[in-house]
This record gives C-alpha cells, structure tokens and sequence, in this order.
C-alpha cells in the first residue's frame, strides 16, 4: 500500500482542526479522506465528492453530511480570497462559513489512522 500524503491542515476559525490526505495513483481522488475536530480527536468525515480544477489546484471537497471545504488554488489565494469551511444549520435552510487558516504540516507531528487523526506542533530546534 502506497504512503499517505497530506493535501492540507487547517485550523477553522472557532479553533478545530481540518486535516485531509490522499495517496498518489490512478484512482487518486478516491483516496481522499477528510478528518475534522481537535487537534487531539479528529474524526472521520465522509466524503461524497472531490474536484480539483484546471486553474492551478482550487479543490473542492464535499461531504455526505452537505458540508464543503473550498481550497483556491496557490495562484489565487489573497487576503480576500482564502480556504473556506461551509456547513449547513440544522434543517438545511442555511449555512454557516468558517475561515480556515492553512498551517504548514512540517510544523506538526501528524498521526493519521482509520479511526482518527491527532495533531501536535513540534518545536523547532
């Protein structure tokens, strides 16, 4: 079985953690999962579908529960325009939209099973 990679870490806007991987290889997006929750118990998140578009790497990942999580792509990212984390309300009618600051995964000692994900900042020497 081929290494898992992180395509992103992220911290929402109300201090959970956002963490996805995947593993290189002809059925790539099907490798994608989604964790979301502290940075010591993140859960799985079931994905329904992933798009990567053509402009440079914008991804959008869509869950079974209706939520969203919009990466633009490096060329377009800028004070205004940044990942974001969309949930619905309760009784779908609305949403709600999050920040999500993207950290730097050399940062962080990330530990990544089928049941969860944990997150620790290392200390740099």
């Amino acid at each position: 079985m081929s290494e898992r990679r992180t395509e992103y870490l992220g911290r929402l806007s109300d201090g959970r953690y956002i963490f996805v991987s995947s593993v290189p290889g002809d059925r790539y997006y099907d490798t994608f999962r989604l964790y979301l929750g502290t940075a010591d118990d993140m859960r799985p998140v079931e994905i329904a579908d992933v798009e990567r578009y053509r402009d440079g790497g914008t991804t959008r990942i869509d869950t079974a529960a209706g939520q969203t999580l919009s990466v633009p792509s490096p060329f377009k990212r800028s004070p205004t325009v940044f990942p974001r984390w969309h949930s619905l309300v309760a009784g779908g009618d609305t949403s709600e939209s999050s920040d999500v600051e993207l950290l730097d995964p050399l940062g962080y000692e990330i530990t990544e099973t089928h049941e969860g994900v944990n997150v620790r900042a290392v200390r740099k020497a």
